[in-house]
């Protein structure tokens, strides 16, 4: 059995990166995903980027009006979908293959609420490798991440026992 993992996307003029973006989604290994996209008020060719991959039955979305990208995620959380593993990704990233596996990997080893993020592997444009950004010696509290956000919402991974 394959887990389902929820992929949320939040999107906003992004049609330079995002159909390379959906790809690498489609590619990942040992695991089904959804796809839940939010449009945030595209003036270039976004949306009919996304209608064609609808169309191809790879993912679903719906647009709305221009409320920058935090409330936009947060307006995907209110559609009551029933998955596995949830994650959030942005429109420019590409994910290697077993980012998702690996994730879920480590929140199975206990039986919480997890909240997984990885570090960061920054490229450019070309996706020419620049660095890594890791996390590994960060202390993290929760009264931090609330005044001063580290963590890259992308690199999310949580599983449903988050989902009240």
């Amino acid at each position: 059995m394959k887990y389902i993992v929820q992929i949320f996307m939040s999107t906003y003029n992004g049609e330079n990166y995002l159909e390379e973006q959906i790809e690498s989604l489609r590619k990942q290994k040992d695991v089904d995903i959804k796809i839940l996209v939010r449009d945030d008020g595209s003036k270039d060719n976004t949306v009919k980027i996304l209608e064609k991959y609808k169309k191809e039955g790879i993912l679903d979305f719906y647009k709305g009006n221009n409320v920058g990208y935090a409330k936009s995620f947060l307006h995907l959380l209110t559609n009551n979908i029933e998955a596995d593993y949830y994650a959030f990704c942005d429109q420019d990233d590409v994910w290697l293959p077993d980012k998702l596996i690996k994730a879920i990997e480590k929140i199975n080893e206990n039986e919480k609420p997890s909240l997984y993020a990885s570090a960061l592997k920054r490229v450019d444009e070309n996706l020419k490798f620049l660095g890594i950004q890791s996390f590994k010696n960060l202390k993290l509290t929760l009264g931090a991440e609330f005044t001063r956000h580290r963590l890259a919402g992308c690199t999310f991974v949580f599983n449903k026992r988050w989902i009240v």
